[in-house]
């Protein structure tokens, strides 16, 4: 091959990586949240800080080492080879006694093993025998060593993140993926010691999962499935919990969101189309007209009244 036949290969290579990198920017599920689902951090030597935790993070050592201060745990300090399990709502401090290198996965959704074992079976089992034995287990933190398959799986999830990969939904298997593999690669006694600092009460966790997350999901279906729940076992929850079905409470979840998009946003009506899951403009307009009285442009107008 010429040389200048190599120039004009290598620069089409570098202009499709820049038309691809836009187009997946431009993606509804690109993720710009200063809190990602997965997200790779160098702490340099000696950098120290105090930070609250939102969501359950689960830290994985790939270099170095933190040392770290629960405000309801034992001190600890977490070294290469490590996941740690940090719980929402409590505070640590941390201190970098060397340059150190961690992946973060935040946990949005119910933590579930597979479809038949949830972690909440694994606690309470775990516990059952407890109450049986002799031996006390007080977990002060949840740490597990990342066995080689674990570091093959996160070596290919920082390779990822390193190409510029943003993806909401991506993340959300490649977490799904990690806590599968534990099920594989773990014991049920390893599994529960790691979660067993979550607070388990599967009413609570599936109300916030389902208050979270349900607008990025169009239907029913998908909300159930990625609960690791059929849509009948799923619905028969939902009203357990909700008292009323799930088809009821996200219609007019959506309808609120909805006018709301359209009433203080300047998005184009088929972008707030698209990204509350319709296939077509008729298919919005009849539903905005069915549940809030007007068709899309009539409810934008709403907003130049209320700035006029």
């Amino acid at each position: 091959m010429y040389e200048n036949d190599k120039h004009i290969l290598n620069l089409y290579i570098y202009i499709m990586k820049i038309v691809e990198s836009q187009r997946h920017e431009e993606c509804f599920n690109y993720s710009r949240s200063d809190q990602p689902l997965a997200e790779l951090i160098t702490v340099p030597a000696g950098d120290k800080g105090d930070l609250p935790i939102r969501t359950n993070e689960i830290v994985f050592f790939l270099e170095g080492g933190l040392h770290f201060i629960f405000s309801d745990f034992l001190e600890h300090k977490g070294t290469k080879g490590q996941m740690l399990l940090l719980p929402a709502g409590g505070r640590y401090y941390y201190e970098a006694f060397e340059k150190t290198v961690i992946l973060v996965f935040r946990i949005t959704k119910p933590i579930q093993v597979c479809e038949k074992l949830s972690i909440a079976k694994f606690y309470k089992h775990y516990f059952g025998k407890q109450q049986n034995s002799s031996e006390q287990y007080e977990p002060y933190y949840s740490t597990l060593a990342m066995n080689q398959r674990i570091w093959y799986f996160v070596e290919g999830v920082v390779n990822c993140l390193n190409d510029g990969i943003r993806c909401r939904n991506y993340f959300n298997t490649v977490i799904k993926e990690f806590i599968l593999m534990l099920s594989v690669y773990y014991s049920e006694d390893d599994i529960c010691r790691f979660f067993c600092r979550i607070t388990i009460n599967e009413d609570t966790t599936f109300a916030e999962h389902v208050r979270r997350q349900w607008h990025i999901y169009k239907n029913v279906k998908e909300i159930a499935e990625s609960m690791w729940m059929t849509p009948r076992k799923f619905s028969a929850k939902f009203k357990e919990v909700f008292g009323q079905t799930p088809y009821s409470w996200m219609k007019g979840k959506r309808a609120k969101l909805i006018e709301k998009e359209l009433t203080t946003t300047d998005k184009q009506i088929k972008q707030i189309a698209f990204e509350q899951g319709f296939d077509n403009k008729s298919q919005f307009t009849k539903f905005c007209t069915k549940e809030l009285g007007a068709n899309p442009s009539e409810i934008r107008t709403r907003k130049s009244d209320q700035t006029a």
